[in-house]
């Protein structure tokens, strides 16, 4: 079942847009989306597998906010080892996606939640999951989106984290546009229909400088499809979790 949470408005104009785009991005995507899990790319598929290793590892036992959840795909698999796992995004055919995906993982909930909103929910978890949503936040908004992330967890709190690193001629053209912080994509549909959407693409030393304001210690693996990150939630309080 999907319970309902309304979304707080985000202040940049051209990024609610350009956050809109995504959304009806993976409505329309949403029958297709897992097919990138299913490539027949032996190295893809041994980085997969090797995060997802860790993913159920780092979160076993614990109850968890997954940002971002799409088709259920990474729920799925935590939930086989942790005690709890809210799962949000704000594309209702991608949570209905994940509900049937994760039919008969009874520790698995959904809610229909903003990414930027997550003050909506009101329980506090031990355990944070944010899989192939980063480089979709636009930098603007990087900060804005962890620090409303890191407010719903729990000091001590275990996270992890993956996504793309940039590979040419995979995951559509990459569209540069003059004056703007990120990148988008081009990417075409089984439907026929044409999207851009943005995707931006971090290196080590960004991932730490993002990361280590709300972590005691990162490990950070980048291979040559993904990247991952692992941490533990800082227990010193600082300005931004105040």
């Amino acid at each position: 079942m999907i319970r309902r949470q309304s979304a707080l408005e985000n202040p940049a104009a051209q990024d609610t847009t350009e956050l809109d785009h995504l959304r009806h991005y993976y409505d329309a995507r949403a029958d297709s989306y897992d097919e990138i899990y299913r490539r027949n790319d032996p190295l893809r598929q041994g980085e997969l597998a090797a995060i997802a290793s860790d993913a159920r590892r780092t979160l076993a036992g614990r109850h968890v906010l997954e940002v971002a959840c799409g088709s259920g795909y990474w729920t799925r698999l935590v939930a086989e080892q942790a005690a709890s796992i809210t799962a949000v995004d704000t594309s209702m055919a991608m949570l209905a996606r994940a509900v049937a995906t994760c039919r008969g993982s009874a520790c698995a909930r959904f809610v229909a939640c903003d990414a930027f909103a997550l003050d909506a929910l009101s329980a506090i978890f031990d355990g944070g999951l944010c899989m192939f949503w980063l480089s979709h936040v636009p930098r603007a908004l990087l900060a804005v989106f962890l620090d409303g992330f890191h407010r719903r967890l729990r000091p001590g709190a275990a996270v992890i984290m993956a996504d793309n690193v940039h590979v040419d001629d995979v995951g559509g053209l990459r569209v540069d546009r003059p004056g703007r912080l990120d990148g988008f994509k081009r990417r075409t549909l089984p439907d026929g229909s044409v999207h851009e959407i943005i995707k931006n693409y971090f290196d080590e030393s960004e991932l730490c400088s993002l990361f280590q304001p709300f972590a005691d210690e990162v490990r950070i693996e980048v291979g040559q499809c993904y990247w991952s990150a692992v941490y533990s939630v800082s227990r010193r309080s600082g300005p931004s979790r105040a």
